[in-house]
């Protein structure tokens, strides 16, 4: 759901008792879901926010994208393909080496 457009309807979950919002760079909602997130009021504690960087967009520094701005320490998580025939092994190992925890 691309830009302004989700910011309702994330609003409207946060409402509802939602809590873990999924974004992405690649969708252009990221402002709208940080804009959504800022106005609810909900402590960054309560929320699971996840969003996705595409591969040509990786680096070594922590992500920190529109939708956690404002925060004053986002929770950093990677979310990542793994699987037996599509193996992260260095992926896995540089975020065990910075501490950062792994979704796959």
């Amino acid at each position: 759901m691309p830009g302004d457009t989700a910011r309702p309807v994330v609003e409207s979950g946060l409402a509802l008792g939602f809590r873990h919002i999924d974004t992405a760079a690649m969708y252009d909602n990221e402002a709208a879901v940080g804009a959504a997130l800022a106005a609810s009021g909900i402590n960054r504690a309560d929320l699971f926010v996840t969003t996705k960087v595409w591969h040509d967009k990786l680096s070594p520094m922590p992500c920190a994208g529109p939708s956690t701005r404002g925060y004053r320490r986002p929770h950093r998580h990677h979310q990542v393909e793994y699987h037996p025939f599509l193996s992260q092994a260095p992926m896995l190992d540089y975020l065990r080496r910075k501490g950062i925890p792994m979704t796959a």
